[in-house]
């Protein structure tokens, strides 16, 4: 039925979040992001499925995988939006840092390419932070 490929889909949802010991990468935070979306999109499946000849059980196990999975998609889009907020942040700190330098230096004219470079950077840093996760079906 699909309440097991539902509970399938939550569990390897789950595990793609505690199979890698090492930090995962922006990438692949997107992609359990997504995975946990389409886990999400499954359960909301499974309860509009239900109807007045549904059981208990089919209920309860609706209103699990639900909850599973919404919270997973929470934990999920946190991790993604934590990664974007980092970056905005390091890019920053490395444009303020160059600044600094500049004052210390008192020449813009030597620094004005780097400059120009992290300032790029933390442009693209900040509109990918406001930019939506993007899934491909």
């Amino acid at each position: 039925m699909r309440t097991s490929r539902i509970v399938l889909t939550v569990a390897a949802a789950a595990a793609l979040g505690l199979s890698a010991c090492s930090s995962p990468t922006s990438e692949e935070k997107t992609a359990s992001a997504c995975a946990a979306v389409t886990a999400l999109q499954g359960a909301v499946q499974q309860a509009s499925e239900l109807t007045v000849d549904s059981s208990v059980e089919e209920a309860k196990a609706a209103k699990k995988a639900l909850t599973d999975a919404s919270s997973s998609l929470d934990q999920a889009l946190a991790a993604v939006a934590a990664d974007r907020a980092k970056a905005v942040t390091d890019a920053k700190d490395k444009l303020v840092e160059s600044l600094g330098d500049v004052e210390k230096d008192a020449s813009l004219k030597d620094a004005a390419a780097s400059l120009q470079e992290e300032a790029t950077t933390l442009r693209a840093a900040v509109q990918s932070a406001g930019d939506s996760i993007s899934c491909s079906s």
